[in-house]
């Protein structure tokens, strides 16, 4: 940050509480309830709840892998998640795939426009979905080349991973709206 200023940029230093984790030291394991519980050796305790986040889900879905305690407190991140042993590799894994849930559309079947709500009728990866979206240019992005994400008025999120992919009349469909 040589050009600006820490307090330009409102960064405060002494605020920040960030932790690289050692992969090696951690143990991942299941509650009787499904949830995630983590222990970190040579740590002073155990969570018995944690949650497990991408820092950048879209672009390096492997890399910088954070946890967070019950309440959403910050317990510390791995750089990749090739790190973790095996087990732990499938416990993040399973993790990351329930909140990260992204179904692919692999067809537009209908696109219907009423004042400024699209309907829109999908073929994805997991059947069909009926959706309905608001704000095309802040709900429907393309995050690189040919690459788009769609959010529907209820915050649940489609990808078309290539419109190239995509048929024409399904390309023509969502021409109207990116």
């Amino acid at each position: 940050m040589d050009d600006i200023s820490m307090d330009k940029v409102n960064i405060q230093p002494d605020k920040i509480s960030f932790e690289y984790l050692d992969a090696k030291k951690i143990k991942l394991f299941r509650a009787p309830h499904g949830s995630a519980r983590m222990t970190i050796e040579d740590h002073d305790r155990s969570y018995l709840k944690v949650t497990i986040a991408m820092a950048f889900p879209l672009t390096k879905a492997d890399k910088y892998i954070g946890f967070l305690d019950a309440l959403g407190n910050d317990i510390g991140t791995i750089e990749n998640l090739s790190e973790l042993n095996a087990e732990n590799q499938i416990i993040v894994k399973e993790e990351l795939k329930r909140r990260y849930f992204l179904p692919k559309i692999i067809e537009i079947i209908q696109l219907n426009h009423e004042y400024d709500i699209s309907y829109i009728k999908v073929k994805t990866d997991h059947g069909i979905r009926d959706f309905s979206m608001r704000g095309h240019r802040e709900n429907c992005v393309e995050i690189s080349p040919g690459r788009f994400i769609m959010e529907d008025i209820d915050g649940n999120r489609f990808e078309i991973p290539d419109i190239s992919k995509l048929s024409k009349k399904s390309q023509s469909l969502l021409s109207q709206i990116i």
